[in-house]
Order: C-alpha cells, then structure tokens, then sequence
C-alpha cells in the first residue's frame, strides 16, 4: 500500500529533476529489493502450503467483508456464522461461501468471494458505507486502541504495574499532538517537500485501515510519525511563549485542547474494546496453551465476570482441571459450557473425554450420543462410543 506513495512522493516532493533521477537509480531498486525480502518469503510459503501462489495472505476478502459488510462498526467484528477460533476461522468463510453458492472453494477463490460480497453491501447502501468510513477515520484518531484478540491495556496494566498511573500518556495525547503539530508545519509553511513522505507513510496506513477495518497493529506503525510532529507541536509553542506571541500560542492551545477532548470522545464502536469477554478468553487459551494455568485461569476468571454464561471460559478451566487430575471439577466446569449454550459441541466433548477419564461409561456415551443429535456424523463422537462399546458400561451413576 505504501509503494505508491512513495512514487507520488519521488515525482512530488522532489523538485529537481536531477536529484530525482538520482535518488530513483541509486535507491529505488533498493526499496523494492527490501519489499521483495518481506514479501516473497510469504509467498514461498504460501505456494509450499497451498500449492498456488498467494500474494500474501488469502484472507484479504475474508477481511475486507468484515470491515465493509451491512454490519460492521468499523472495528473487528466477528460475522454471526464465524466460529470463535483462530485456527477455523478461514474455514467457517469458507464454509458460508459454499453454503451461499453451492459450490466448493479454495482459499484464494474464497478471497475473492468475499470481496464481491463485500462490494455488493457497499453497492446496496453507498450512504451507510460513508458513515461508516467516517467512524473509521474518527476510530483512527481516538485515544483508545482498538485491539484485536486481546484487551491490550488491561494485560500490561495488570503485568506492569507502573502503566496504572500512566493512562494519560497514550494515543490520546500522541495522536492529538501529532495532528496540531502537522496543522502548525503546514501553517506556518515550515515543512519541506521531502518531509512529505511521512505524512505519506502515515497515510497510506489510514487508508489500509478504512479499506479494512480499523485495529491497532495497523496503527502503532505511524505513532513515531505523529511523535515527531508532536514535539514539533511542543517546541514550536515553547518559542510563541518565549517570544511572546502569547495571543498565538493561546490559539494553538486552544486547538490542541479541542484535538485532545476530540481523540478522548467515545465512538460507539469503541465501547466494547476493553469489556470483551472473548479477547480475555482469548488472552486465557494462550496462557493454558504455554501452560501458565494459574494466568490462563485468572483471565478466563474476568471473562465469566462480564459473561458469566460465556462457554469457552469454562472449557478452558476444565482443561486445566484435567491436567491437574481434577476430575470432578473438570466434569463441572465441561457441563456448565453446555448449560449456557447447550448446541456447544466443544463442550459435549470434553464433558465425555472427562467422563471416560472417570470411567463412567454409561453417562459419557450419553453425552457422546447426545453431541450426534446435536452434530451428525461427528467423526470424534463415533469413534468415542466404537470404544465405548468395546469397553462396556463400567462404572455407573
């Protein structure tokens, strides 16, 4: 997204046709051998584990529906079919498309499908897409960062104790300082056209992000942008107050004040971002993963405290359980999963595995026969009731 940009910036900002010329022969090539050592690695990959080349990722379409779809808010938002699991995620896409059409996809053919249906709800509604556009910008320019996966401010505020005391030092002063600072250059006509590839750079990843959906990996990128422009800001309003031009220096507080109240203003979207059940979930499952249980188990812990009758929070204590040897409180924990949603798969099949575990039989092929109703054919839940039936019933209830 950047490269063209950069060729805006070569025919723009550099003024002489010499220096152009000699910048374009001695570091361009470079510029696109340095893109090339990023990008063709990936590709290899892809056609290694796919078998085609992928430019990159073939979830492209996967991510342009959900950022321009009837329902997005401008922030991640999963679709009502999209299984909550990293790992199936591309697959429910797929799945939908197939469901949608009839047909089979690939991955790359599924990109495709995505974006043809994310166009089409933009085409649908043109004035809806507009607003929402303008939600991303102003989501872009607010304080809060909007993660994806994980409540980023709660975990380091809870792993570095001394970020408690410094919520005031984020985006919402950088950003605000940033923008005044750019306000103030070109104003005062102080920036010179070279300087101009930063307010490129910055840009081209405003627009990565409205054509997607806005999260803060694809924004921490332009921060030391907006941090060199921000103590440009600072200075230049030290200087107005050491040479009093105090009438001056008021109107560019007054400026950034209004930027910082701006940047602080909720935007609807924003409003879940650090109350998400499912991104401390998702902070949990990585700890139980690199077994930090104790962690795993806090964070799922604070997950059931804004959902208490959210699934996976209990499969999760209940995996832990079993690793500690802690039958009963597994089985509990599998069996609350199913009480708060009982179509969850996931959880009939833990329940049965801690079951066998226990050796009662009888009550885990019920639960296994239970998980068929639920999803015919599940290979796991057949071979589990072929070895139950090997077993015989054993111990009972």
């Amino acid at each position: 997204m950047f490269l063209p940009f950069v060729l805006v910036w070569l025919f723009y900002g550099i003024e002489d046709v010499r220096i152009r010329a000699n910048l374009i022969k001695r570091y361009f090539m470079f510029f696109l051998l340095g893109l090339s050592i990023v990008v063709v690695p990936v590709m290899m990959r892809n056609l290694v584990v796919q078998g085609k080349l992928i430019f990159l990722s073939s979830s492209l379409g996967m991510n342009f529906y959900i950022g321009n779809n009837k329902d997005s808010i401008g922030i991640y938002k999963p679709a009502s079919f999209e299984v909550n699991n990293p790992y199936l995620q591309q697959e429910s896409y797929r799945r939908e498309a197939e469901r949608r059409t009839g047909r089979k996809y690939e991955l790359n053919q599924m990109s495709r499908f995505w974006f043809m249906e994310g166009f089409k709800d933009i085409e649908d509604n043109p004035g809806r897409w507009l607003r929402l556009v303008k939600n991303k910008i102003l989501i872009f320019l607010n304080g809060t960062e909007a993660a994806v996966n994980a409540p980023q401010y709660e975990y380091f505020k809870e792993k570095i104790p001394i970020l408690r005391y410094t919520s005031l030092l984020n985006a919402g002063i950088v950003m605000p300082l940033g923008m005044s600072g750019i306000l103030m250059a070109y104003m005062y006509k102080k920036v010179d056209r070279k300087a101009l590839i930063l307010l490129l750079y910055a840009l081209s990843y405003l627009l990565v992000n409205i054509i997607f959906f806005i999260t803060s990996e694809y924004r921490y990128p332009i921060v030391p942008i907006m941090i060199v422009f921000g103590a440009y800001c600072l200075v230049n309003l030290w200087d107005l107050l050491k040479t009093k031009y105090y009438v001056r220096a008021g109107l560019f507080l007054i400026m950034v004040s209004v930027l910082v109240v701006f940047s602080r203003t909720e935007v609807g979207a924003l409003r879940q971002i650090n109350n998400n059940p499912v991104d401390f979930a998702n902070i949990a499952f990585v700890f139980g993963k690199t077994g930090k249980y104790d962690d795993a188990i806090y964070w799922s812990r604070k997950a059931l405290e804004i959902a208490p009758c959210y699934s996976e929070p209990y499969i999760i204590i209940g995996k832990i359980d079993l690793e500690r040897n802690q039958i009963e409180s597994a089985i509990d924990n599998f069996g609350k999963s199913i009480e708060c949603n009982p179509g969850f798969i996931k959880g009939y099949m833990w329940l049965g595995r801690a079951l066998i575990i226990q050796k009662n039989y009888k009550k885990a092929k019920s639960v296994f026969e239970k998980l068929l109703e639920k999803d015919p054919g599940n290979s796991d839940a057949l071979d589990a009731l072929q070895c139950l039936g090997r077993v015989g019933t054993g111990k009972q209830q």
